[in-house]
């Protein structure tokens, strides 16, 4: 789709000018985009998340999808490995367990996840914490009995009606109990632990990728100040002339069709299901109906501008060729790695901060809502995929179409650059649907794009870096769930 940069059909101009449309549709388009993105940003920030698979009051086996009993495998298999020489070691591990159970039944199997790790006194004092919990089910405080035993040490004298329910209750968490105080290699142990070697040589495989990108991002953006200084970049963008709206109508009708997705699909699942848990039908009927927006990057061609020109002016063209316009993506990429850097140090301050302030309170300490990692610890092999393709292929060539294609270009030929820098970043984080003050990495992306939108004209750049990123981020998250699950 991206092509040579000469155009095939405009003739020459004397100078900038104006995108097609009317002033008229351009404010109406504001107008809808304000109102529209800021359905979406209520939506994501104000309505009830969908309850986790490990419900408040029901005890039910765990699977393989549920979040907190992935991490719990993450921790147990690690600690197996030999992780945790010394109690600090130990209790760091327990309490990343507690800070991931956010349901009572969560918070009974953390004690057995702090009883087989930390030793039955960890496992006893959580045990304790929960029973005082006046408003804890009587389904889990049933089960509280049967617990202390288990974490004290008395799994030989349970019964075995006691082992059979407390397996088909917990299922790996039950199995786990059963085989505490045998070594890693019992047979019936060692399915349950193993792989946590695996965990520790990711881990140091991302740390020495980590120090080289952080040693590569320090080097580029010196590099890049040098250059900027002795003023050997110069922007290849040519903003337009104001007028026009065309490119800023690919906005709303965006904001509008993932609105109503957000909205229509929900419910008609809830009309379909009777109002039930969402099927495994669902995820994947919103997987495929979001990459249908594709579409909406032809706005300008439906709207009458010839291919030849909305090409050239979305920026889906070649640049000085395809694999230079890469090559500078990813320099730029880089040199702004500090800044994204120093975002994501930002958002990992608040994070504590806030458990802190939510531990202080008595409360247990929640981690950020992540939509990408629920819906991977709840999809199939092809829900992966598809889910792969939206973050890797998808997402660079929409939203860099849409944000810096689209409202970039609209937004230059009006406001002066570091408004329409900040502008354009600050819509693109705000339509992702994480916690807004965990936004700032993504606005920072998004600020990243935009300058190498402005500096080399094309998108190449921004749509390699941007898939490059999303795909390391997804190839990292995915090993770590595979390895989880075992």
């Amino acid at each position: 789709m991206i092509q040579d940069s000469t155009p095939e059909a405009d003739p020459p101009t004397s100078g900038p000018r104006p995108d097609p449309g009317t002033p008229q549709a351009a404010l109406l388009s504001w107008i809808l985009s304000i109102l529209l993105i800021g359905g979406v940003v209520y939506l994501n920030q104000f309505t009830p998340k969908a309850p986790r698979s490990a419900a408040q009051g029901t005890i039910s086996a765990p699977v393989d999808a549920d979040l907190f009993t992935l991490y719990a495998k993450v921790v147990t298999k690690i600690a197996a490995a030999g992780y945790t020489p010394d109690k600090a070691s130990r209790e760091s591990l327990i309490s990343n367990v507690d800070a991931s159970a956010q349901t009572p039944v969560e918070r009974l199997r953390a004690a057995l996840i702090a009883a087989d790790i930390g030793g039955s006194e960890a496992g006893s004092q959580r045990l304790a914490l929960l029973e005082g919990d006046t408003k804890l089910p009587d389904d889990v405080r049933a089960q509280i009995p049967l617990f202390r035993r288990v974490v004290s040490g008395e799994t030989p004298t349970l019964t075995a009606e006691e082992r059979e329910q407390l397996v088909k209750d917990h299922g790996w968490f039950g199995k786990l109990a059963l085989t505490r105080g045998k070594p890693a290699t019992d047979p019936e142990r060692e399915p349950l632990v193993r792989g946590g070697w695996k965990f520790l040589a990711l881990g140091a495989a991302v740390l020495i990728l980590a120090l080289i990108v952080v040693l590569g991002g320090l080097s580029c953006f010196v590099a890049m100040i040098v250059l900027l200084a002795t003023g050997r970049i110069r922007p290849a963008f040519d903003p337009p002339a104001p007028g026009g709206s065309v490119y800023l109508e690919m906005i709303p009708v965006f904001a509008g069709a993932f609105l109503a997705i957000k909205i229509g699909l929900p419910a008609l699942t809830g009309v379909l299901t009777g109002g039930g848990s969402t099927p495994q039908w669902a995820i994947l009927a919103m997987l495929l109906v979001q990459w249908s927006l594709v579409v909406i990057v032809f706005w300008p061609r439906i709207r009458g501008v010839p291919w030849s020109r909305a090409r050239q002016d979305l920026g889906w063209h070649s640049g000085r060729g395809i694999g230079r316009e890469m090559m500078a993506g990813l320099f730029g990429y880089f040199a702004a790695l500090p800044l994204l850097l120093g975002a994501m140090a930002v958002t990992a301050l608040y994070v504590i901060a806030r458990q802190a302030a939510q531990k202080a309170a008595g409360e247990t300490p929640k981690p950020p809502d992540n939509p990408i990692i629920d819906v991977i610890s709840n999809s199939s092999t092809l829900e992966l995929c598809i889910l792969f393709t939206l973050t890797t292929l998808w997402a660079p060539i929409v939203e860099e179409t849409l944000f810096r294609g689209g409202l970039y270009r609209h937004l230059r030929g009006r406001v002066a650059l570091p408004v329409a820098v900040i502008v354009s970043a600050f819509a693109f984080g705000v339509m992702h649907g994480y916690e807004f003050f965990t936004l700032l990495p993504v606005m920072t992306l998004g600020l990243t794009f935009a300058l190498l939108r402005e500096w080399r004209g094309s998108l190449v750049g921004p749509m390699f870096v941007h898939g490059l990123h999303n795909a390391t981020i997804m190839a990292l998250v995915l090993s770590v769930f595979s390895l989880a699950r075992g």
